[in-house]
């Protein structure tokens, strides 16, 4: 599992539970619009108001309330970006919490207060397992001992990430010949 698939069940409990009183998902992306985020944590039709008037619109619907945020797929930002989007979380309840899912250790470290947790790819044979299924589909690896060796190569160079699994998975599997899974892995290199 993800970062983003991970977050988004955490997200989902407790959004479906109702146990914080509002919830925000906010996609981020490379582009750290303070402004832009802003106004879609509160939800307003009105996306040419300035961003003092965002904030004052957020920070009257946070007051009191306990919200859970997350920033999704942050690749930089900098510290004034982020001081700057959360001084309306201040009005928020005890118990409110930002989520941000990067994979920059330097967006990470930003906040003083921050619980750091780093997600590492499942273990080899699982991570094979996981590969073989989106490569293969139904077909027994085994019964092709040249591709295995090369999907074994191809393994190495994913990261244990499972959503590289299932990319080049899929596109291995559309193909089930050596020229195309050999092609498939110097494009790789």
């Amino acid at each position: 599992v993800g970062k983003t698939a991970l977050v988004q069940r955490v997200y989902n409990h407790f959004h479906d539970t109702h146990h914080f009183d509002l919830t925000v998902w906010l996609h981020v992306s490379d582009k750290f619009d303070v402004g832009r985020l802003t106004k879609e944590m509160t939800e307003s039709d009105n996306l040419s108001s300035s961003l003092d008037q965002a904030q004052r619109i957020l920070r009257d619907r946070l007051n009191g309330k306990k919200a859970l945020i997350v920033l999704d797929d942050v690749w930089n930002v900098l510290r004034s970006q982020l001081e700057n989007l959360f001084k309306p979380l201040k009005f928020a309840s005890q118990g409110s919490k930002v989520i941000v899912t990067t994979r920059s250790k330097n967006v990470a470290s930003m906040n003083a207060s921050t619980e750091i947790m780093e997600l590492h790819g499942l273990e080899d044979e699982d991570y094979w397992d996981f590969f073989s299924q989106c490569a293969f589909g139904d077909a027994n690896p085994s019964d092709f001992p040249q591709l295995k060796r090369i999907g074994q190569e191809v393994v190495s160079k994913l990261a244990g990430s499972p959503l590289a699994a299932m990319t080049v998975g899929s596109s291995l599997k559309a193909v089930l010949k050596e020229e195309h899974w050999s092609s498939i892995f110097e494009e790789m290199s």
